[in-house]
Order: C-alpha cells, then structure tokens, then sequence
C-alpha cells in the first residue's frame, strides 16, 4: 500500500501540470513609483496612468478609488500573495509597480487572480541628466512598452444591438471586435483569433509566449471603437465568445516602429497555426465546440493502480 501512496503522490503533480493561458486583462491598478520625491511621484502617476487609459483597453482605477481602499501609496516588488489580496481589494486584473534603484527605475506589471508576474523591465536613467527631469518620461515609456509585449490588439465584444458577438449573412460570419481608440486599422485589414499560452510564471509576456491562430478575418467596417470581421477561416463558431482574443499584426508592427527598439518588446513567441482551421464557407452554423479531456491518461493511470 505505501508503494501505491507514493505511486499516486508522483502522479499528481502530472495531472495538475498545466500551461498557463493568457486571457483578456482589462481591469488595472497602477502604484506610485517608490524611491522619488512625492511631488515626482504625483506627475509620474497620473502620466502613466493616462497613457494606460489613452486607447480605452484598458479601465484603470482612480486615485480617490484606491485611496478610499486605503492602498494607494509607493509599492516595489510584491509576492503572489500580496498580488492576490490586492487584486480583490482593488477589483483589478492587472497590478503595475515601479521604483528607481540606483538610478535605475524598474516596473514590474502583475496578474491579480493568480500572483504570476505578467511582465518585469528596467530602464537606465542619464549619469549627467536630473532624475527629476527624466523620472516622469521614464515612467512613461516602461508603461508603453508594457502595453506593446500584449500580443492581442482587440477582443470580441457583443453587438448592442444584435446582442451578439457574431452574425451570419449571406452565408458568411461576421464578428465584432473592440480595438480601442487609437488603433489605425483600416478596411481590408487582417484581424486573427487567437489563444495565447506559456510554460513561465516568471515573466508570461515574454518570448515563451505559443500562439496559436485559429481564425482569420477580414476588416470590413469601423465604428469608432468597434472593427466588423468577416471570418474568411476558422475552426469553429464558439471560438467567438466574448472576450477572445484578436490581434492585428499591422499594429504589431506600428507598435514596435513606436517604441522604435524591437528587442524590448515580447515577441509573439512560437506562433502555430490550428490544424483545425479551414475556410468558413465550408463550416456549418451551430457547430460544436470539442472538449478536450485527460480521459487517456488517468484510464491508464487506473491500469497501472490496479496491477497493484
């Protein structure tokens, strides 16, 4: 029996292994920077916190709200523990942290229902230069960076008039999806679907990312915040739930033209495309969506205990 026990104790951890996925994060929190003067921590906040907010992806707490929650106050690194309570505190998905050591100022980005760490970047600030000529510009660039390692642009957002995140005419599928406001996409546009997995919980925007494409579209119309898609491929139609995820890889390339050094920024990793993905003509409306078990192994599993 004790051959069993520890049989079954080895076991587990291989049944509870799993990658992490990357969903849709939209609910932020961003601390003031640690280690500078107050008057320098006020410019910084509100500057990062604006360029968070400048494209509406992003909801991002507010000063009066994290002071009422009595957290709001210069913070460095935190252990998933303190992540977690934080992010129930504060309602946020996403927690961002920086502090200047040594005149260099490091910000590290956190995911609140977990503890992992999303995303850890350095800047060096100038030798000669004041830090409190640099510290605000800083702060702000390490922010736009972190919003460039995203590798999503867009998510699928419900039609308020259809009162859903898809629609079929003609024959053909259409999806609406939310890409903010200071996007450039255009008509005609490629827009992909994708699901976005790592092996780190060190650092989970970083080049370990695996994406995988499972639809294709087409831009066919703008709204303001709102791109229309017409899928041109696709696995199946219940890939389109509110909130998965879309990106666009012209704004990929925008982004990385902005922050002009595509070494500080996450790369989309290992990028495959679904094996299961075929044109959307061919798939019929209502199909439905496989689900994937761990019937294999743990029947094995049950094989092997028995032999016992």
């Amino acid at each position: 029996m004790r051959f069993i026990f520890a049989f079954i104790i080895v076991l587990i951890p291989l049944f509870s292994f799993a990658e992490y996925e990357v969903t849709l994060l939209r609910r932020a929190v961003v601390f003031p920077v640690a280690e500078i003067a107050q008057n320098q921590q006020e410019d910084a906040w509100w500057q990062m916190r604006e360029a968070l907010t400048k494209d509406q992806k992003l909801l991002v707490a507010s000063r009066r709200f994290m002071i009422n929650r009595g957290v709001f106050q210069p913070r460095k690194n935190l252990k998933p523990a303190d992540v977690i309570i934080l992010g129930k505190i504060l309602d946020a998905q996403i927690l961002i942290t920086s502090y200047l050591e040594d005149r260099v100022l490091k910000m590290y980005a956190y995911e609140g229902e977990s503890g992992y760490t999303l995303w850890a970047h350095e800047v060096n600030l100038h030798p000669v230069i004041p830090i409190q000529d640099q510290i605000v510009k800083a702060s702000n660039n390490l922010i736009g960076e972190f919003m460039a390692a995203f590798p999503y642009q867009g998510f699928v957002q419900t039609n308020e008039k259809l009162s859903q995140t898809t629609f079929e005419k003609d024959g053909q599928h259409f999806a609406w999806v939310f890409a903010g406001t200071s996007n450039q996409i255009q008509v005609g546009d490629l827009g992909q679907w994708i699901n976005v997995t790592t092996d780190s919980k060190d650092s989970v925007l970083n080049d370990s990312l695996k994406v995988t494409v499972v639809a294709e579209g087409e831009v066919v119309e703008i709204k303001d915040q709102m791109i229309l898609l017409k899928m041109n491929k696709l696995t199946k139609v219940s890939d389109f739930q509110e909130g998965s995820l879309v990106r666009f890889p012209k704004e990929i390339a925008r982004f990385r033209e902005l922050i002009q050094n595509e070494d500080k920024i996450s790369s989309l990793g290992n990028e495959v495309l679904s094996s299961e993905m075929r044109d959307a003509a061919d798939l019929q409306t209502g199909h439905q969506k496989t689900a994937v078990t761990m019937a294999f192994i743990f029947n094995i599993a049950a094989f092997i205990l028995m032999a016992f």
